[in-house]
């Protein structure tokens, strides 16, 4: 009877999840610092105080790019170190990176022309001049992430260019594809 049927409440938990593509981007910055730019603050007791600035995308994975010791590189024909990391920001309590790896191609790390020789880590890279793209990597899956980071990879910079300038600037683009599940539950009383 309708009356019965009017009285039927049901408790329950729904639990969902959601799969998303999504693309994030960073800007990372090295200076390439004129070497007559240094001797000339040396002899005047000045210290050299130059400021990087790194903008890191939006999204639960984030790509950061270091230059360990020296924040600089100098001019010409100067080295450096850069060093980037995937980290994964998301709470795992309610989403995370499908398979737990970024999926060979979807890595790229892209520097400016003028910046010098550029060299990638082979093992989980593959190069084409200015441009490092991760290939499958040694486990043949791609780039892992394990609690919630990529291993810290090293890109060398060598050969910087000549500049009359103090310094320069140049912007090094980092950009990740991947795919992020959410799960989540929602409590219903249906009546």
């Amino acid at each position: 009877k309708e009356a019965d049927i009017a009285s039927v409440k049901l408790e329950t938990d729904l639990h969902f999840r959601a799969t998303y593509e999504f693309k994030s981007s960073s800007l990372f910055e090295v200076l390439i610092v004129n070497m007559d730019e240094i001797l000339t603050r040396q002899k005047q007791g000045q210290s050299i105080d130059l400021k990087r600035n790194n903008v890191i995308g939006s999204g639960p994975l984030q790509i950061e790019g270091e230059m360990p010791g020296v924040p600089y590189v100098l001019s010409p024909h100067g080295t450096g170190i850069f060093i980037v990391t995937v980290f994964n920001r998301g709470d795992k309590s309610s989403g995370d990176l499908v398979g737990g790896t970024i999926k060979p191609g979807k890595l790229s790390l892209e520097f400016p022309d003028g910046i010098g020789t550029i060299k990638c880590p082979t093992e989980y890279f593959s190069q084409s001049r200015l441009k490092c793209t991760n290939n499958a990597g040694p486990t043949g899956k791609g780039i892992e992430l394990l609690k919630g980071a990529s291993l810290p990879f090293r890109i060398e910079l060598t050969d910087s260019p000549e500049i009359s300038e103090p310094f320069r600037t140049y912007s090094i683009k980092a950009e990740v594809e991947y795919t992020y599940e959410l799960r989540s539950s929602v409590h219903a009383v249906v009546n």
